[in-house]
């Protein structure tokens, strides 16, 4: 196993590039975890799971989810706009985030 590799996620090709892509779903706390980056503290500048979620919403993804405008993604239960989940899979569990030159696994800068 690849030293990125874990027991969620494992290295596939996609759009030509070797990146990890999630194959087991997790709980929220095994996502945050695997997405150390990932914002998870309700606080007043910090409302969402993912730069997939709720970023333009006043209330964050409380609010994107209850405007029925996202849902959760099946395997890391991150609430994401509808617009981005493919098969119900967000980009930073299908691989499409880390193919794209943003990985999931490093701090996003918010």
């Amino acid at each position: 196993m690849n030293s990125l590799e874990s027991q969620f996620a494992s290295i596939q090709e996609v759009d030509c590039q070797d990146v990890l892509v999630v194959h087991t779903p997790m709980t929220r706390e095994q996502a945050r975890e695997e997405y150390p980056g990932r914002p998870h503290e309700p606080t007043k500048t910090r409302l969402v799971e993912s730069r997939y979620g709720g970023v333009g919403y006043a209330g964050g993804d409380v609010e994107m989810m209850m405007n029925k405008e996202g849902v959760k993604c099946a395997m890391c239960e991150a609430p994401t706009k509808k617009d981005f989940l493919k098969e119900g899979v967000c980009p930073d569990c299908d691989g499409r985030a880390e193919a794209q030159g943003n990985d999931p696994r490093r701090p996003q800068s918010v």
